[in-house]
């Protein structure tokens, strides 16, 4: 898979993934879902994504896409 995303990419130039409709819902205390819309080389997906609070800060511990 990572091979496939490099060869969309020509050499030199950074992906463009941008992010809209952002939204999160407090799970618990210390616990936020994430979803929002990505977009790359034309394609949508709807993803999501769950963080927990830890003594060192915030960490993903779930991605989904759709």
């Amino acid at each position: 898979m990572i091979a496939a995303l490099a060869a969309e990419q020509p050499a030199g130039e950074e992906p463009v993934v941008t992010a809209t409709e952002l939204a999160g819902a407090r799970l618990a205390d210390d616990v936020i879902q994430l979803t929002y819309i990505s977009q790359r080389a034309g394609r949508r997906a709807l993803r999501s994504s769950i963080w927990r609070r830890t003594p060192t800060g915030w960490r993903v511990t779930s991605t989904r896409a759709r």
